[in-house]
């Protein structure tokens, strides 16, 4: 008496093998249009243009983006003479919500120089 083991299972689904993505698969396929070229563009011009104002200290930023905008995070240390940070932001193409969780604190008024400080604790 021979036996024959036969898997039994009905939970699967039926798949062509010609079916170059299967019903059940998390691909989709992208116009060419409207992929981004340059997909951090916008939150490398937003970091571009706080870093570099004379008038702004950044010590820490995270810029995320979101539907129409961007959602900026950090600690920056601005003069009383500076411009409005989500001001600034908005003038960047493609930015057309500033969601702003900075944490701006004043300007020190003296500069700080870290060889100075370093030969003082000394």
């Amino acid at each position: 008496m021979s036996r024959t083991l036969v898997a039994q299972s009905d939970d699967r689904a039926p798949v062509a093998l010609d079916d170059l993505v299967p019903s059940g698969s998390a691909l989709a396929v992208v116009e060419p249009s409207r992929v981004d070229r340059q997909p951090h563009a916008i939150e490398t011009a937003v970091r571009n243009k706080l870093t570099c104002q004379k008038a702004i200290r950044v010590l820490k930023l995270a810029v995320h983006r979101v539907p129409g905008g961007v959602c900026l995070e950090g600690v920056m240390e601005a003069d009383a003479d500076c411009q409005d940070v989500t001001e600034m932001v908005r003038e960047i193409a493609g930015v057309d919500k500033v969601i702003n969780h900075l944490l701006i604190l004043p300007g020190s008024s003296c500069p700080c120089d870290a060889e100075d400080d370093a030969a003082s604790v000394q």
